[in-house]
């Protein structure tokens, strides 16, 4: 492979780095963004819910808590699903 500059316009490059950015994005099938995790006080401020109705839901599988140790654990993302069902 022989070894030179390459030009390239600026639409041409922008095009080519939207390109590999999709492969990237494609291949590790992750998402951009960290996932935000709430516990258990902040996720029943954020439904604006008491401790007893949301162990409630999680018990009837209404939302899904992650236990780590002895703290209750949600994502943002499942709140956020479950309020645009309501």
């Amino acid at each position: 492979m022989k070894e030179g500059i390459v030009v390239l316009s600026s639409k041409q490059l922008e095009a080519l780095i939207e390109e590999v950015v999709e492969r990237i994005l494609q291949q590790t099938n992750s998402p951009t963004v960290p996932e935000e995790w709430l516990s258990l006080k902040e996720a029943c401020a954020y439904l604006t819910v008491s401790k007893p109705t949301l162990y409630r839901m999680r018990l009837n599988g209404v939302l899904k808590g992650r236990t780590i140790g002895r703290k209750v654990l949600f994502r943002r993302s499942e709140l956020d699903a479950f309020l645009e069902k309501c």
